[in-house]
């Protein structure tokens, strides 16, 4: 199965989009400048295509020879300002240019099917066939020509669907806009719960009501009736972790993620100069005409109540396709009971549209190609269904809307925009989590009183992720004057110590106000940003000793003009993970935490931003080799929740040297880690017996820690060995 899901994809990728879907897909996102949404407006253009086949009552055959409506369902999600209204409302242009024809060619179709109609109930009944036909054209005269609704109630809808019985064309159309507003909307559940009973075959059930004088049953005729329907909104109101999310989900399970194509769209859009924009939207002006030209030749009254073919190929095509998702299917989770319904039931919304594809090149069967496009638009759909049922957690959500406004928010602010906030129980809960979700993704999250008003606020902020090809460093041959801002690669940091005369600094500064000057060391002119660390080491510690304790970072070390092999001193710089915007005194404390950290000395003085550091014609040192990591220093700065020293799984009382290789050890790679930790110990002179005291002595730290046997079996036998 493995082979044929490759060899399917393989062909969809030697698949085009039907050259219309890729002319109206262009044209919207020019008009509405957003080009973060394809599949959003790929799903337009299914609408469109299925709803005019649908009014002219197309059908297709499938595999077992079921004559079946052709129609579509869409929900489609896209944040405010990206274009919805826009685009539907471009769509409804062009589908008036159908309607508008279909009107004037159905007229005669409409009076014969209402005689045939007519004949077949007067011989049922009895009654003359000229009273039932009279009856049945002041039915349809009053009840139909409502093709198209935003809102309605099922008795309603279901005279409309009588009157479209009788005249044996036309859809019902459901359109509806801020469906995050609206699914919870009185009358919503019933209309909708109709909506998943209609989709497979038209056909519905009568419901037994009071039937009087004054409150008359509509009539069922059996006439199959195609019913289409979008629903659309943004993301936030849909997807909200409350009521109307759940609601919405159990919608799906329900039965509408087999029934739809999905799409969820971002807000993507181009800036460009006011010529390129002028020219990029006179250049398509005249492709909605060559779209309502298109659309409105579909109209053939000779193709009314067409049935499409399905030939033998592309019918075991289909079946392919159709366990390809069944296979895919089972191997999904069991608690994915929602995205499994979608996943097996994929083929049958795909053999709709495929029909309606071939509706669109005036043919009446199925080729592969209609088949692998209507494939291809039903797998784009699934990547966008698989995002909306797995959406964050509400934690995540939190940390990434506080990361994304940038600015402090009172729990008022961030309940109005995130309604699962409004659960007091629930909200140091959430808190706390979103700050370590966000800890791993370069978000730091905290909360603090503000000494003026006495509220309490939430904010974060998003770290841009270092590159090591660009990091951050000012250099000039003066102590204060003349600094020239700089990139600097990562492999060219050793030339700080290949050469001598030069001053640094690992911000980036600003001009003084006298010309001459240039960009000038001093508090009042660093810019924001820094993405490396620097650290002087000259109490004693050893270049090997530190280069094992850093053995899993990118680091420089460059010796100074004081070193010797007694006492050595050197300077080493440590590309951080991020880069980090920190004011003058938060900057101290931070880097006061990084040494607090380390199992060795350095300068504690050297802490400002303006810091100075001068290069040295002396030895190098470099850590470039694969499988290395970039220093995290979220960790350590101040009111960052993130606890310094604290490490989940390991008791307390660690002395320096001990922390550090906790702090910097995976959870789980206990013996690893005890072996790096032995391997310092005996490069620094420890052997024998004080060796392995000092190993079992860390080992009984751990809250989880390994049994004797496996400990003499691996870490210190490896470490012992003669």
């Amino acid at each position: 199965m493995e082979h044929r899901l490759q060899e399917l994809t393989d062909k969809l990728k030697d698949t085009a989009y039907p050259g219309f879907c890729n002319n109206l897909v262009d044209y919207l996102q020019v008009k509405t400048n957003n080009y973060g949404s394809r599949v959003y407006f790929q799903n337009m253009f299914i609408y469109l295509i299925s709803k005019v086949a649908s009014m002219m009552r197309i059908n297709i055959k499938n595999i077992s020879g079921d004559v079946l409506p052709i129609n579509a369902y869409i929900i489609n999600l896209l944040p405010s300002g990206g274009g919805k209204g826009m685009s539907m409302n471009i769509c409804d242009s062009i589908f008036n240019s159908f309607k508008n024809e279909f009107i004037l060619q159905s007229k005669s179709q409409i009076a014969d099917n209402i005689m045939d109609l007519a004949q077949d109930r007067a011989g049922l009944t009895g009654e003359d066939v000229g009273t039932v036909a009279q009856r049945m054209k002041e039915y349809v005269a009053v009840n139909s020509g409502m093709y198209e609704f935003s809102e309605g109630t099922v008795p309603a809808l279901k005279q409309c669907r009588a009157a479209l019985q009788i005249q044996g064309l036309g859809s019902l159309n459901y359109i509806c806009d801020e469906i995050g507003s609206n699914l919870t909307a009185d009358g919503s559940k019933e209309l909708l719960t109709h909506f998943l009973e209609v989709y497979d075959k038209g056909l519905t059930r009568g419901k037994l009501t009071k039937n009087s004088k004054d409150f008359q049953r509509t009539e069922e005729y059996g006439v199959p009736v195609p019913y289409n329907m979008v629903l659309f909104g943004t993301p936030t109101a849909l997807l909200d972790s409350g009521p109307v999310e759940s609601l919405f989900m159990k919608y799906l399970r329900t039965g509408f993620a087999r029934r739809c194509f999905f799409g969820y769209g971002t807000h993507d859009f181009q800036i460009s100069t006011v010529e390129d924009e002028f020219n990029k939207i006179k250049a398509i002006d005249f492709k909605l005409g060559e779209f309502q030209d298109l659309v409105r030749s579909l109209c053939d009254a000779t193709w009314f109540n067409k049935v499409i073919d399905m030939p033998d190929d592309v019918a075991k095509e289909l079946i392919n396709y159709k366990q390809i998702c069944e296979f895919r299917s089972s191997k999904m989770l069991s608690e994915q009971d929602t995205e499994q319904s979608e996943m097996t039931n994929r083929f049958f919304k795909t053999l709709k549209l495929a029909g309606a594809l071939a509706f669109l090149d005036h043919r009446d069967h199925v080729v592969l190609n209609d088949l692998y496009q209507a494939i291809k638009f039903s797998e784009d759909s699934g990547i966008c269904f698989k995002k909306i049922v797995n959406q964050p957690a509400n934690y995540a959500k939190l940390a990434m809307y506080l990361a994304e406004v940038n600015e402090p928010k009172t729990d008022t602010d961030i309940m109005e925009k995130l309604p699962f906030y409004r659960k007091q129980n629930e909200r140091d809960e959430v808190y706390l989590r979103a700050v370590e979700w966000g800890y791993d993704r370069g978000i730091s999250i905290r909360r603090y009183r503000s000494s003026k008003n006495k509220l309490i606020y939430t904010c974060a902020e998003k770290y841009q992720q270092t590159d090591l090809s660009k990091l951050i460093i000012s250099m000039s041959k003066h102590d204060a004057y003349n600094y020239q801002n700089k990139f600097m690669s990562f492999t060219d940091l050793p030339n700080l110590g290949k050469a001598s005369g030069f001053n640094w600094v690992n911000h980036h500064l600003l001009p003084d106000a006298d010309p001459n000057i240039g960009n000038h060391r001093d508090g009042s002119h660093i810019q924001n940003g820094f993405n490396m660390i620097v650290l002087d080491v000259d109490h004693g510690s050893k270049v090997k000793f530190v280069k094992d304790i850093l053995k899993k970072y990118y680091y420089v070390i460059y010796t100074t003009k004081r070193y010797t092999d007694e006492n050595q001193r050197f300077r080493v710089i440590i590309p951080i993970k991020y880069t980090l915007n920190l004011r003058e005194d938060i900057y101290k404390e931070f880097m006061k935490n990084v040494a607090n950290a380390l199992p060795f000395e350095v300068d504690m003085q050297t802490f400002q931003r303006s810091r100075k550091w001068s290069t040295n014609k002396g030895m190098t040192f470099i850590n470039n080799s694969e499988d290395l990591e970039l220093f995290d220093p979220l960790g350590y700065i101040p009111d960052s929740n993130v606890t310094e020293g604290s490490v989940k799984g390991f008791k307390a009382d660690l002395n320096k040297l001990e922390n550090w290789f906790i702090r910097n050890t995976d959870v789980g790679d206990r013996n690893n880690m005890l072996y790096r930790y032995g391997r310092v110990l005996v490069d620094n002179g420890v052997t024998g017996d004080d060796l392995e005291s000092k190993i079992v002595e860390l080992n009984s730290k751990l809250i989880d820690p390994l049994t004797d046997q496996e400990l003499e079996s691996t870490v210190l036998k490896s470490l012992l060995k003669p």
